[in-house]
């Protein structure tokens, strides 16, 4: 599941897609154009969702469900797909640490400065981890950084390092 906020026209706020796996492919099965990207809006989605697939004969119980970090998109896919998990996207996630490395000014030492660029990648493969590491990683990988990079390691920690957010 994803949302895009730049092709849409302008009295929409995004278009909502939802993709599915099918024989190793990832396939674009559904397009909504929404006005809203709150709790309300979802649930429609879902709920409409859920009785055209049954109109057809099918039930929908995903196992599993990819999406980003967007705070009404998680408890509407929970609430209308009892028992999913919900597994967060790898791209939005760096896509929101690198945000942060812009706002911190960090921006100009990420791309030219090699050591830098190593220590944020290197904290966003965190991600990999098995989640019992997590935290013994960040807390090594941040041990001699300073000023800007050492607010990154803090905003890694307070944003991400959740127990809502991980495992990713």
């Amino acid at each position: 599941m994803d949302g895009t906020f730049k092709i849409v026209p302008e009295w929409y706020q995004q278009m909502f897609t939802i993709h599915v796996f099918k024989e190793s492919k990832l396939i674009p099965l559904v397009y909504c154009l929404t006005v809203r990207r709150d709790l309300p809006t979802y649930h429609e989605i879902f709920d409409n969702l859920i009785l055209k697939a049954a109109a057809l004969g099918v039930v929908l119980q995903p196992q599993t469900v990819i999406c980003d970090f967007e705070t009404a998109l998680i408890p509407a896919v929970q609430a209308s797909f009892p028992g999913v998990q919900i597994q967060s996207c790898y791209f939005h996630f760096c896509q929101a640490v690198l945000r942060k490395v812009a706002e911190l000014g960090l921006r100009t030492r990420y791309l030219h400065k090699a050591e830098t660029k190593k220590k944020i990648k290197i904290l966003m493969a965190t991600a990999f981890l098995p989640l019992s590491e997590v935290p013994a990683a960040v807390d090594l990988l941040g041990r001699n950084v300073t000023g800007s990079v050492a607010a990154l390691y803090d905003y890694f920690r307070q944003k991400w390092m959740t127990v809502s957010k991980l495992p990713l």
